[in-house]
């Protein structure tokens, strides 16, 4: 088994993040097509404090971006479709009929939550579906159920939650689509008039969805351990995953490898990324990561790689929030050295940083300041502000010389 030093797997992980300088460069729309199918997954979010996780995940990947090409590959082309992948996501639509299994197994959920709400709302189904393949895509206010009234404003009554909720359903059972969004609502539609014409929706066997799901993380993560790769997608338990490993070990399809500092843990990787790792870059730029972004979205990896501890501390109660409501992770060559609270106010056009912490063992300030600087700027022009404002006089003290 070959070791790896922390270095060494940080680039990994990096170079297959597509976050290196040496990592392809994409432009355009198929840019954006071609990072979703290399990540496997990208996820979305409804917190709006700035760009929306999956904007800030892709732009973070290709400058160029922006939001029309990715509503564009949803609705025109209908390369990527939405559904749970590692949670709610854009994903490819040539991996559709890998998620089958989980659609065919959804009017039997899982959760004690996910049942209750099915026998008190699934009386719901039929109507919908009625309603939908009569209307055409549409939103759940559009639809026209007896006893259900969509009121406007921001209070709107239990039933229209229930209707919500049965559509997710309808969608998670593989019988509803969301054929695209407009201002981030969704648009609901049958799946026999969403899927493109010849797409493969034979349902794969136990085995190749092992396969699929073993070689998309390695492929995504670079170096994953078994536990990294069953939680890249939610699709298999961690019996089959484990058995996969073991058959494309034997194979020689993957190989294991350690890291030096996690002695404990067990990675795996293909063959042709170890094969590339003289050749990888470390990012040339800092950059301000989302907490949904695939390289840190599995916490307990960020701790064994990069010596990081982070958590997301929107749903913690004000008065025990440590770092602020919606940090962002900072990437600083193969490093991530500090957490960012930033907020876009879109009426004032400023990008408020809220919070600025940096890891205790960082010193290397001179050199930073000014790709922080230049990824400051860069944040505050996607997020349509004019200026930045550091909002704690002792953290504008610390950053004395930063150019915003």
């Amino acid at each position: 088994m070959d070791t790896l030093s922390k270095a060494e797997a940080r680039n990994l992980a990096l170079h297959a993040q597509l976050l290196t300088a040496s990592a392809p460069i994409t432009s355009g729309k198929n840019g954006v097509y071609e990072i979703i199918d290399h990540l496997g997954y990208v996820q979305l979010d409804t917190l709006s404090v700035v760009k929306r996780a999956h904007h800030h995940t892709l732009w973070n990947r290709q400058p160029d971006y922006n939001p029309d090409m990715l509503l564009e590959l949803q609705r025109d082309d209908k390369l990527i479709f939405e559904y749970w992948g590692h949670a709610a996501s854009y994903l490819p639509m040539k991996d559709y009929r890998f998620y089958q299994h989980r659609m065919n197994n959804a009017d039997d959920p899982n959760s004690k939550w996910e049942k209750e709400r099915l026998d008190k709302y699934g009386y719901l189904l039929e109507p919908i579906m009625a309603e939908v393949r009569k209307k055409g895509p549409c939103q759940a206010k559009d639809l026209e159920l007896p006893g259900i009234s969509f009121k406007k404003g921001k209070n709107l009554p239990w039933e229209s939650t229930q209707v919500r909720f049965a559509l997710n359903m309808l969608v998670f059972m593989g019988q509803l689509m969301i054929a695209e969004r407009k201002k981030f609502q969704k648009y609901y539609d049958l799946t026999e008039r969403v899927l493109p014409l010849g797409i493969d929706t034979t349902l794969p066997s136990h085995q190749e969805l092992g396969r699929f799901l073993v070689t998309r993380a390695l492929k995504s993560y670079g170096i994953a351990t078994a536990k990294d790769i069953r939680d890249h997608i939610f699709l298999a338990s961690t019996q089959l995953i484990q058995k996969t490993i073991k058959e494309m070990l034997r194979a020689h399809e993957i190989i294991d490898v350690s890291v030096e500092g996690d002695e404990k843990s067990t990675y795996y990787t293909l063959p042709s990324t170890i094969e590339y790792l003289k050749n990888i870059l470390e990012p040339k730029r800092t950059i301000i990561l989302s907490p949904f972004d695939n390289l840190i979205i599995l916490r307990d990896r960020m701790k064994r790689l990069f010596d990081f501890k982070y958590a997301l501390e929107c749903y913690v109660p004000p008065n025990k929030r440590i770092d602020g409501y919606f940090v962002c992770p900072i990437l600083w060559k193969n490093r991530l050295v500090g957490r960012l609270d930033p907020k876009a106010d879109r009426k004032s056009k400023k990008l408020i940083l809220k919070n600025i912490v940096f890891e205790n063992d960082f010193d290397e300030f001179d050199e930073f300041l000014p790709d922080f600087e230049k990824a400051l700027k860069e944040f505050r022009d996607v997020n349509e502000c004019k200026e930045i404002v550091v909002e704690k006089k002792e953290q504008r003290k610390r950053l004395k010389g930063l150019k915003v």
